[in-house]
Formats: C-alpha cells, sequence, structure tokens
C-alpha cells in the first residue's frame, strides 16, 4: 500500500522522468534508429511516461473492513455504503474505499503549489482508503460530510497536479522529436558530416554574393 501524495514533489518526479526520456532515447543505437518506425516509436514513449490524473467515483465509494495499517480494525465480510452502513460503534476508526479511473501514480506526489495539509490515506489497488476516526456518538449524517470533504481535499490535490503536468505532457512530444533529429546527425558516416558541411559552405558563400 502506498500513502496518499507522500512521495515527495510532483516537479521533482517529473523532471526525473524527462530524464529518463532521454536516456532511454540515447539508448538507442544506430541500428535500430535506421529500421525504426519514428511514428511508432514517439507514440509508445509518450504512452510510457505520459502523467495522467486519475478520476475518482466518490459515488461508488464503501466502507472497507479490511485491516490497513493505520487503523488495524478487525475484518469483516461487510462492505457498505456510508448512506445505509451498520456502523461498528465498537471501532476506534471507520474506513471509506473510494474507487478511482486511471493511473495510480498522480497519487504518489504531492502538487508543487500545495500549501496547505495533505489528506491521509492509502492506495490499495484502484481504490483510495481514507480513514476517519470516530467520536462517541458518531452520527452517520456527520460521517458523510467529514468524508466529502476528505474526497474533496484528495481531488483539488488531483487537480494541482494535473496542472503541474500539462507542460510535461506537452513537452513529450517535441522532446522525442528533437532528440531522435540530433541523433541521426550523430550517427551519420564522417564522410556524411562532410558533404552536408561542404553544402553549407557553398550555401552561405553563395548568399554572401
Amino acid at each position: 500500500m502506498k500513502q496518499l501524495f507522500q512521495g515527495g514533489n510532483v516537479d521533482c518526479f517529473l523532471s526525473l522522468q524527462r530524464c529518463k526520456l532521454i536516456q532511454e532515447l540515447q539508448a538507442l543505437g544506430p541500428n535500430y534508429l535506421l529500421r525504426m518506425n519514428e511514428e511508432d516509436l514517439c507514440e509508445r514513449l509518450i504512452s510510457k511516461y505520459y502523467l495522467q490524473s486519475p478520476r475518482l467515483k466518490p459515488n461508488d465509494s464503501y466502507i472497507y473492513n479490511e485491516p490497513t495499517s493505520a487503523t488495524n480494525m478487525p475484518r469483516t465480510d461487510r462492505s457498505d455504503s456510508l448512506s445505509n452502513a451498520s456502523l461498528d460503534r465498537s471501532s476506534e476508526f471507520i474506513c471509506l474505499a473510494v474507487p478511482f479511473e486511471g493511473d495510480a501514480k498522480s497519487f504518489s506526489y504531492r502538487p508543487s503549489e500545495h500549501n496547505g495539509d495533505l489528506p491521509s490515506g492509502e492506495v490499495v489497488g484502484s481504490k483510495i482508503l481514507l480513514h476517519l476516526q470516530l467520536t462517541e456518538a458518531p452520527q452517520d449524517r456527520s460521517l458523510q460530510h467529514n468524508f466529502k470533504q476528505i474526497i474533496e481535499q484528495v481531488e483539488d490535490c488531483l487537480h494541482e497536479i494535473k496542472e503541474d503536468a500539462i507542460d510535461y505532457n506537452n513537452s513529450l512530444e517535441p522532446t522525442i522529436c528533437r532528440n531522435l533529429a540530433q541523433m541521426k546527425i550523430n550517427f551519420r558516416p564522417p564522410h556524411e558530416h562532410a558533404f552536408v558541411s561542404t553544402r553549407r559552405s557553398r550555401a552561405a558563400t553563395q548568399g554572401a554574393r
């Protein structure tokens, strides 16, 4: 299980991903460059390095009674929606599972401009687990309100991370194309370099006339 938004600043992660992308490109040999389909390679690398923000499905949330590192709650076979759950009043915590669609990677990193407290929870498979300490006499309506606030905090963080990733995602294709073009130049045989250099010199001379 991974803790929500505890893996470091998302800007640092995106910078590292960009470096990994360039390193992967530079590891391609000249033989591969000669026979590759540049469009297919570009699509594959964009798909690999693109940061896609997940989408929460709060309407599908349910009470989750599996023991977790944070709650140590006893395991039961009950998984109820919060609106109709029969809560275990003897438990110190209640855990809500919120399913999501998409890549879970964004849950691991802190938004770069976020100054407030981060929501606490864990990522397990295709759901996040949110923990709430119970009061002496918890009311279902109050719990729903508190969990709604936590879910909104998570969604706000995801939105901030999505905004952080816009420039990064848009830069992937130009970065790939620019590096491939430079690599093709570097892998040219020496006589081709000389030929290109000669043509440039002649063009410059004719332009000066």
